[in-house]
């Protein structure tokens, strides 16, 4: 007799339970604000006599796109590779702790989510955060960590240095 009360004890106990979640359950509405960077053709202003081709003004406000970043990165890794900018300034980092390696035994194992982008007149700085993997064979692979600083400028050579303009060099 015991064993058929409990049964139906539990029985209730489900029945109301789940009850109670249907008309608990209400779906709940979420609304997110996203600000959107919209091209807009702006027409020139210049005089009658002179024809006149549309300019285009980007708003860049609020929101910089990860693509940036990753156009630094790409620029830091071609100075890497060629272990000097485009400015000529050296970027040499082929080397963990003792052992020197080549380009395609390096690779890029995080990009940090800290970054940052400047813009002036004629200027652009970007800095981030990347560690590098360095491949061994033999024993556990070596990774450093450089606080990159990508300069470009208007007309002039691009500049790949760390956050404190000095440039980026492995420390034994």
């Amino acid at each position: 007799m015991e064993n058929w009360v409990a049964t139906l004890s539990i029985i209730v106990v489900l029945i109301v339970g789940i009850a109670a979640g249907f008309v608990l359950d209400k779906p709940e509405e979420v609304t997110k604000e996203v600000e959107v960077i919209k091209e807009v053709a702006v027409p020139a202003e210049c005089p009658e006599e002179v024809v006149c081709e549309e300019t285009t003004v980007v708003d860049v406000g609020a929101v910089v796109d990860k693509s940036i970043r990753d156009a630094a990165l790409s620029e830091f890794l071609m100075a890497v590779d060629d272990e000097e900018d485009e400015a000529g300034e050296d970027v040499k980092i082929l080397a963990c702790g003792s052992t020197e390696f080549d380009f395609d035994e390096i690779s890029v194992s995080k990009v940090f989510d800290e970054w940052s982008v400047v813009f002036d007149d004629e200027e652009t700085t970007v800095d981030f955060k990347v560690r590098m993997k360095y491949k061994e064979t033999d024993e556990k692979s070596c990774r450093q960590t450089f606080e990159v600083r990508v300069h470009y400028e208007d007309d002039e050579d691009t500049k790949v240095t760390d956050w404190g303009g000095q440039p980026l060099l492995t420390v034994s």
